[in-house]
């Protein structure tokens, strides 16, 4: 499973996003080695950014790319949608995959190009994950799971043996998912929520037991939705 860059203090990268996920994934980048030399967002943002908190500046995508025209990029943004149209946007054609050291990675587990795996993250025996997923703080993914390309997966996330979720799905804060259970794509498991049986490709469920309450096209976010007021977080 090794990373996509050299794992040297002046290697260069950029980050696609400027919000909360991105503060935190740029400290995954300097616990290995990697310095982020911007931030990019492709319009202006419907909610404010820190901008000072972050340690290097927030550029458009145009600027960020003609400046940086050959360094690898990783977005960084909660929503599956808004991340893959981000990387489908971005004009550069290089990303790069983070692995926090404090995660732990079985020896056969796969990461996909583009991933983002948090501290403390668990990822079991012969686990596959796609590519451009955001695995979060504490996720535990226990044996055998698969990973869709795009999915977010939020802190605490417990996903049992042979789980398979599929591509822009959204699992949410402290959600538990039983063994050998299918997330389809697009779907959304609400935070704490206990999932028993299959939830269809753009169904939200939420509670305990998971219960449907409501569904959605797959390519719910528009190009200008923000994805706060669309209900999931930057």
């Amino acid at each position: 499973m090794p990373m996509d860059l050299p794992q040297s203090p002046d290697a260069l990268v950029g980050v696609l996003g400027a919000g909360g996920q991105a503060l935190e994934t740029e400290g995954y980048c300097h616990a290995v080695g990697l310095e982020v030399a911007f931030f990019a967002e492709e319009l202006p943002p419907d909610i404010p950014r820190d901008a000072g908190a972050l340690g290097a500046p927030i550029l458009s995508f145009a600027q960020a790319a003609q400046a940086f025209p050959d360094i690898a990029v990783t977005s960084a943004v909660g929503s599956p949608q808004l991340r893959r149209r981000l990387i489908d946007k971005w004009p550069g054609g290089e990303v790069f995959t983070v692995v926090s050291p404090q995660a732990w990675i079985a020896p056969d587990a796969v990461i996909g190009a583009g991933t983002t795996v948090a501290p403390m993250a668990s990822l079991n025996r012969q686990v596959r994950v796609g590519d451009h997923v955001l695995v979060n703080v504490a996720v535990v993914l226990s044996h055998n799971v698969e990973i869709g390309d795009y999915v977010t997966l939020c802190p605490g996330a417990v996903l049992g043996g042979g789980v398979r979720v599929e591509s822009d799905a959204f699992i949410g804060i402290g959600a538990t998912v039983r063994d050998h259970v299918t997330i389809g794509a697009g779907a959304t498991v609400g935070a704490g929520a206990v999932v028993v049986a299959d939830v269809p490709a753009g169904v939200t469920v939420v509670g305990v037991p998971a219960r449907p309450m409501a569904e959605r096209p797959h390519d719910h976010f528009s190009t200008n939705e923000s994805p706060v007021s669309a209900g999931r977080p930057s």
